[in-house]
């Protein structure tokens, strides 16, 4: 758990619940359960964004609306990301 954050480790355990292993097919897919799938609303595609130490699905046009938005500490912010 969280050492750091001792407040958020309910969260982070209720989150890492639900985490499955998959195993790629032999062309390299996977298949995303479909209680995933509805719990983020992906429909017939994906997108595969790598977010520093983990990989993320996204349904497209979220991802597009919510990349899109600027905030206006972001060049502050972005050097806490890469520490």
């Amino acid at each position: 758990m969280s050492k750091r954050q001792p407040k958020l480790r309910n969260q982070i355990l209720g989150l890492t619940a639900n985490a499955i292993e998959v195993v790629p097919d032999k062309q390299g897919r996977i298949l995303i359960p479909e209680k995933m799938r509805k719990a983020v609303s992906l429909d017939s595609e994906a997108m595969v964004v790598g977010a520093i130490n983990h990989i993320e699905f996204w349904d497209p046009e979220k991802f597009d609306k919510t990349t899109s938005q600027t905030d206006e500490d972001f060049d502050r912010h972005i050097e806490s990301v890469f520490a």
